[in-house]
C-alpha cells in the first residue's frame, strides 16, 4: 500500500515508527496493516462508495469491447 500514496516501501517501515506514515496503521501478529478505506482517505478520494451508475458505466464500456 505504500506504493499507492507515494511512499518508498523500504522506509514505510521507519515512517510508521516514527508517526509519519500518511495514513492510519495498526500493527497484527507482526505486521503492519492499514485499512484500504484509510489510504482511499490519504489518496483524497474520501468517499469510497461505489455508484450503481459509475457501476452501469463501466459494465456497457466493457460490453463495447466484446
Amino acid at each position: 500500500m505504500a506504493d499507492l500514496l507515494g511512499v518508498d516501501a523500504a522506509k514505510a517501515c521507519g515512517l510508521v515508527r516514527a508517526g509519519r506514515f500518511p495514513c492510519r496503521v495498526t500493527k497484527e501478529k507482526g505486521k503492519y496493516v492499514v485499512l484500504p478505506a484509510d489510504v482511499l482517505v490519504a489518496m483524497g478520494l474520501d468517499d469510497p462508495m461505489v455508484r450503481i451508475v459509475d457501476l452501469l458505466a463501466g459494465a456497457e464500456f466493457a460490453r463495447r469491447w466484446d
